[in-house]
């Protein structure tokens, strides 16, 4: 009698018989994993915390430098302290503090 033609699907392996997800060891591997990954998160936290604790310092600087720059125009002007250029132009529009006037 002839064989039967058998293909590559045809052939017996041992994938999928040997399911081990409840063994104990790969089950610690998966919880090193996770520790792992864990410890990557935090430092990458911190990270981030301590850019944003620079980026908070660096913009009161500016605040403050910015604030020391107009009282030394308003100084060298001769105007009352805290009386900028945005005070003037809002007095030159109508006298409203957040006003601005358009011209085409």
């Amino acid at each position: 009698m002839p064989v039967p033609a058998r293909g590559v699907q045809h052939i017996r392996t041992h994938t999928g018989k040997a399911h081990c997800a409840n063994a104990p060891h790969v089950a610690y591997l998966r919880i090193a994993c996770l520790e792992l990954e864990k410890a990557r998160r935090c430092n990458e936290r911190e990270s981030a915390s301590r850019r944003v604790a620079d980026i908070d310092a660096r913009v009161s600087e500016i605040e403050k430098d910015t604030a020391t720059i107009i009282r030394d125009i308003d100084h060298a002007r001769g105007k009352e302290p805290g009386r900028g250029a945005r005070s003037d132009r809002a007095a030159a529009a109508g006298g409203h503090p957040g006003a601005f006037k358009i011209t085409y």
